[in-house]
């Protein structure tokens, strides 16, 4: 997946996007909707969709927030900082 603009789309032309991987690269881009994955999963993945796989997912995306968040925060601040 590659982000356009403020949309999602698949690397290949016709190639299908896989779900998760919108869902995941949404949230880490997205805080509301970050928010709500965290607090109110089955709305983002549908009632009795989410998976066992899915739940462990959410989980890592949990641990792993703070030091993207921490990264992001470095890179802008090079980034505005001109080095």
């Amino acid at each position: 997946m590659c982000i356009k603009g403020n949309k999602l789309e698949p690397i290949r032309k016709g190639s299908p996007p896989d779900i998760r991987k919108v869902i995941i690269v949404k949230a880490i881009v997205d805080p509301a909707f970050r928010k709500t994955l965290f607090t109110s999963p089955d709305k983002v993945f549908g009632e009795g969709r989410l998976g066992e796989r899915d739940r462990a997912a959410i989980e890592r995306l949990q641990a792993t927030v703070p030091a993207l968040d921490l990264m992001v925060c470095a890179l802008a601040g090079e980034i505005s900082s001109g080095g």
